[in-house]
């Protein structure tokens, strides 16, 4: 149709509000608590209100063998002001490379693709996020796992997660150059 909008920034845009932080954890190897205790390397979760749940995807059963665990998970932390969200998520993901949980991946022609416990590519307004539970034709089932709600106050983003300082983006670059050493030869 003529007024269709395209899934793009260019349609899409934060609002001057308070919103939700959606951290998307892929990483299969990473257990619920380690993700959490990453986190809050960073931020003190324990202060601030959050909902934990695993990936539509987890928990996938064929009567009574488990096809797939934890297969990935989501901390949406409630925030002051949704507009903050794309320069927040950045920081935070810094941050965690700073605290040491960053690491390459290297693609299949041989780039570095730099990773930590949450996707940084999802900060932006266009991203939808698949949260429902998977549709299963018996004998698969999904079984659900309690979604987790925290109390607390919202995230105040500017105050809590400020830009890297000099002397920070100096540590960081240098943590991402050491990181890259042992892929040396593949890439």
């Amino acid at each position: 149709p003529d007024n269709a909008l395209t899934r793009t920034n260019e349609h899409f845009r934060w609002g001057n509000h308070g919103g939700v932080l959606m951290l998307d954890c892929d990483n299969e190897a990473l257990s619920k608590a380690d993700f959490v205790n990453a986190i809050s390397e960073v931020l003190q979760l324990d202060k601030l209100a959050y909902i934990w749940r695993p990936s539509s995807s987890s928990y996938i059963y064929n009567d009574n063998e488990q096809i797939n665990g934890l297969t990935g998970q989501r901390l949406y932390i409630f925030i002051q002001d949704a507009n903050d969200i794309p320069r927040a998520g950045k920081v935070l993901f810094e941050q965690l490379w700073l605290k040491g949980h960053g690491y390459y991946d290297i693609s299949t022609v041989g780039s570095y693709l730099p990773r930590s416990p949450i996707d940084a590519a999802v900060f932006q307004p266009s991203r939808l996020d698949f949260a429902a539970g998977s549709y299963c034709i018996l004998p698969l089932e999904q079984r659900p796992v309690a979604t987790e709600c925290h109390t607390g106050q919202p995230l105040d983003t500017k105050a809590t997660l400020p830009d890297l300082t000099t002397k920070q983006k100096k540590a960081l670059a240098e943590i991402m150059k050491n990181a890259k050493a042992p892929y040396a030869d593949e890439t």
